[in-house]
């Protein structure tokens, strides 16, 4: 007696069943009679039926229908999802005759483009949202590869082995745990041992990602969605080595993130080093950064170890990477060309280090313009393997209220956020902060003791903020202009800076990126040029005195009224040729 041999994907085993002459089989998942076409239902009346069931979630309900007739098997494909695939005899014969056995594959293997098809990574702000956020992007995936199974995330407080649902469970790094289930009366396209391997695969990827993210800097700020997503990046850089540049004002914490960065590399149990390349020029700088031989200069008295040959097998963090000198960024390219090899000042000896390269910049070096003739492009893109630009204090409320809550009074152990009144802590919160975070450490350091909560109000707070080091929002008292000209109003400031931002760019300001860019490009520039009586100067010369100036003017340091007066001299000085 011939048989019918059915094999599927998600079959345990083979189902088998002998074929008799004038019998139908109806063949699915949960075969059902009654839903078979009305023409079908008639022609089965003739016929004896027998139903079998295949168990595998990629065959339909109702998949085929075999029928033994005057010695010639029919095959009847009921609209199945996957279709069906027949192993012909070996004398390849289409023609089927009950002597010989069937052999039918339910459901073939999945198309290429199917495979092709994962999960998206997932997204969160906080680390409790971990969970949460994987089991969107599973969703999501699923319903992408048209699945439908039931996911339930259970929090570690929550976790139970009392769940209803019975399916496969899945560990996630924050504790919580993944359960997962397929419909049962859902047919698919996909095996659904390959859609739990995908999902093993990819919730293995995102608690390494979760791990790697997780251990920053003790007492380093992290609760703002901006620095949060910088700090992922930077960590992501970390992992795969890539060089990076952090472009950020200044006092805002680029240092701390390069440490971030090497805390979460390969070459974490190594040593950190960092320079400031606006300290020092050409020889002194080179000195600083490969090292020098006795006597190559003046005052060499002894060989030095540069911060390269320190950093050896560890981190090098190269801040204010945009001051340094041209020669010595000449060497830097050499260097990294070279894959670490120098030479010390004065030394022929060739040197070799391995050191993975931070830098660090409050110049807008990502931009062609802003290089030009200041940055060597083929040592930009040497160090650029990533860019992340870290934003300002000010676009970040959720940081400055953790600082305040995090420091306490100086006598005290009150914290800071809970001495202020709430009007003082709405002046706090308000403020532009241009020093960033070294700006709010003077002002928590300069407040008045106290033990009693709320014992510090919105006077004492202006004060501080006037008289500190920081930057008032109004054009400061102190700074007298420049007795060549008049002083000028705000209107006509803001309409100098307004009238250059439309040549440059064709149009008004109408989002809230091009907002910022008039303030920090055109209209701090044009404040700080008129308010120090320097509107007519091409460059900057030694007899400026930068720091001497950003006391007049109640900012942070020096190094602020330094880039907007170059930026005032590129713009409207160097620049005034294409308003004409």
């Amino acid at each position: 007696m011939p048989h019918l041999r059915l094999q599927a994907p998600d079959a345990d085993a083979v189902v088998t069943v002998p074929l008799r002459d004038g019998t139908a089989y109806l063949i699915g998942r949960q075969p059902n009679p009654t839903k078979l076409p009305y023409l079908m239902q008639l022609l089965l009346r003739e016929v004896s039926l027998t139903k079998v069931q295949v168990p595998s979630q990629r065959v339909s309900g109702n998949h085929l229908l075999v029928l033994l007739s005057e010695g010639e098997v029919q095959l009847f494909d009921l609209a199945s999802r996957n279709g069906t695939m027949l192993q012909l005899p070996p004398q390849g014969r289409t023609r089927l005759e009950p002597s010989e056995d069937v052999v039918l594959q339910l459901s073939p293997a999945v198309s290429e483009v199917e495979l092709r098809e994962t999960p998206e990574r997932a997204t969160w702000k906080h680390e409790d949202e971990f969970g949460t956020a994987v089991r969107a992007a599973l969703l999501d995936w699923l319903s992408r590869i048209d699945v439908r199974a039931e996911l339930v995330l259970q929090p570690q407080s929550q976790r139970s082995d009392d769940t209803p649902l019975r399916g496969q469970s899945f560990m996630l790094a924050d504790g919580s745990q993944i359960l997962i289930a397929s419909h049962p009366t859902e047919t698919m396209e996909m095996s659904w041992s390959d859609v739990l391997d995908e999902v093993k695969q990819y919730i293995l990827a995102e608690n390494e990602r979760l791990e790697q993210l997780q251990g920053h800097d003790e007492g380093f700020v992290l609760a703002s969605p901006l620095i949060r997503d910088v700090h992922r990046e930077i960590a992501e850089a970390a992992a795969w080595g890539t060089r990076l540049v952090l472009i950020g004002p200044t006092g805002v914490g680029k240092d701390q993130l390069a440490r971030c960065y090497h805390i979460h590399s390969r070459q974490t149990r190594g040593p950190y080093a960092s320079l400031n390349c606006g300290l020092l020029k050409e020889n002194l700088l080179f000195a600083q950064l490969f090292g020098a031989k006795r006597g190559s200069f003046t005052g060499c008295v002894t060989d030095i170890a540069g911060v390269v040959e320190t950093a050896h097998e560890g981190t090098l963090f190269l801040d204010e990477i945009g001051e340094m000198d041209l020669e010595v960024q000449k060497a830097l390219l050499r260097f990294l060309d070279s894959k670490g090899e120098y030479q010390r000042l004065g030394d022929p000896k060739p040197r070799r280090a391995s050191v993975q390269i931070v830098c660090a910049t409050n110049v807008e070096l990502d931009s062609p313009q802003r290089r030009q003739g200041r940055f060597r492009e083929d040592l930009w893109y040497r160090i650029a393997g990533k860019v992340v630009h870290v934003p300002p204090l000010r676009m970040r409320p959720d940081d400055l209220t953790a600082m305040l809550r995090l420091r306490t009074v100086k006598g005290s152990t009150l914290k800071v956020y809970d001495a202020l009144t709430p009007q003082a802590l709405r002046r706090v919160m308000e403020y532009d902060w241009p020093g960033n975070f070294r700006d709010l450490e003077s002002f928590m350091e300069r407040l008045p003791s106290t033990t009693r909560a709320h014992g510090i109000d919105a006077d004492a707070c202006s004060a501080i903020l006037r008289d500190g080091r920081g930057e008032s929002r109004l054009l400061p008292r102190e700074v007298e202009p420049s007795s060549e000209q008049s002083a000028p109003q705000w209107e006509e400031l803001v309409g100098i800076a307004l009238a250059a931002f439309v040549r440059d760019h064709g149009q008004q300001p109408k989002s809230w990126g091009q907002i910022t860019q008039l303030t920090e490009r055109y209209v701090k520039p044009v404040f700080i040029a008129h308010a120090t009586g320097l509107t007519q100067i091409d460059e900057l010369h030694k007899n400026i005195n930068c720091s001497e100036l950003a006391r007049r003017l109640n900012i942070a340091d020096g190094t602020t009224v330094k880039q907007h007066l170059q930026r005032y001299i590129l713009r409207f000085r160097q620049g005034r040729a294409t308003d004409s």
